[in-house]
């Protein structure tokens, strides 16, 4: 019942269990929107900066608590945000014809890794700007050889400020052009 009503919240639980000390249950929900903030997360959340034109992002994270922080940034940043949870459910996006801003998607994915997603949706969309988003510190070691015009990558764990600065560089960066043939 209580992993039934955590995976319904966007959630997810931990069990840890010691034989002859006990069982800890622990359940994880993302943060309401309408609740009580903390003065300093407040604080933390006007130094968030505001884009003046919004836009659309695709995020794409396997991870329910990091998609849903990365949601509400882009969210507070004014983007319209769709969002999947793994490479197979972002492609079926990418196969709309929905015109994206940036896609923010974390390169080790169920199904289809970052770096085929952001491949297929510049097939689809030549001038998209792509952030990954790793946990895997080899990733930002292969920076060069991975991320190109237009491509970022940030590395977990980072702070609020640190993505919307550099989800903020990024689209506000100067467009790829491509000749048409």
């Amino acid at each position: 019942m209580v992993y039934g009503f955590a995976r319904q919240s966007e959630g997810y639980t931990e069990i840890q269990s010691v034989p002859e000390a006990g069982t800890s249950v622990s359940v994880f929900l993302p943060r309401q929107q309408s609740a009580q903030l903390p003065e300093d997360v407040i604080e933390q959340e006007r130094s968030i900066p505001s884009t003046q034109r919004g836009g659309s992002v695709l995020l794409v994270e396997d991870e329910p608590t990091v998609r849903s922080v990365v949601a509400n940034v882009l969210q507070d940043m004014g983007y319209n945000v769709l969002q999947a949870h793994d490479g197979p459910t972002g492609r079926a996006i990418l196969e709309t014809d929905v015109e994206l801003d940036l896609l923010v998607t974390d390169v080790g994915l169920p199904g289809l890794n970052g770096r085929q997603l952001a491949d297929l949706a510049q097939t689809r969309q030549s001038n998209l700007k792509v952030l990954f988003i790793t946990g895997y510190a080899e990733h930002a070691l292969m920076r060069s050889s991975f991320i190109g015009e237009g491509l970022e990558l940030i590395t977990k764990p980072f702070s609020i400020e640190a993505f919307a600065r550099q989800v903020t560089a990024l689209v506000n960066g100067p467009r790829r052009i491509c000749a048409e043939t």
